[in-house]
């Protein structure tokens, strides 16, 4: 008799275990990782997130690296995490099950996770779509970390 019928571990969830799930860029380690959404616009999302991170947050390119996510990839976070060793996770555009991660963040708001602070907001096109929403996310998320340095400094 069978209780459920569902899977607990699906065939999605088990291939961010296999050698293809660590295809992950190279890079050095920075304390910023920011894993976002695939940046489109002509150049003009990725101009506006290194502005986010440069003007707004006070940061130098050095401090942080970006990885984009393609529509429907998935990279486990047991690799990103390895690979780079963030003490910042700035989530933009992706949710935490993409990276294979089963847990409940706040939204636009510094969350602790594996020894990290993260923050998921939404892409940069919804951002730009509502103000309200990104000055919640500088409020609440950007301003604490990166310029109070309430989490410790990068």
């Amino acid at each position: 008799m069978h209780l459920f019928k569902t899977p607990i571990v699906t065939a999605a969830d088990d291939a961010l275990w296999t050698a293809a799930a660590f295809a992950v860029p190279q890079g050095p380690v920075r304390p910023v990782l920011v894993i976002s959404a695939t940046l489109g616009n002509e150049g003009a999302d990725e101009q506006q997130l290194k502005k986010m991170l440069e003007a707004g947050c006070k940061m130098e390119p050095g401090q942080y690296r970006i990885v984009q996510m393609e529509l429907g990839e998935d990279i486990a976070w047991h690799c990103l995490r390895d690979l780079y060793q963030p003490r910042i996770v700035f989530l933009i555009g992706v949710v935490p099950v993409r990276l294979g991660i089963s847990a409940l963040f706040a939204f636009n708001s510094p969350n602790n996770y594996d020894e990290r602070i993260w923050i998921p907001t939404l892409s940069i096109p919804e951002l730009e779509k509502d103000p309200m929403l990104k000055k919640q996310l500088w409020n609440n998320g950007m301003h604490p970390v990166f310029i109070q340095k309430k989490f410790g400094i990068l």
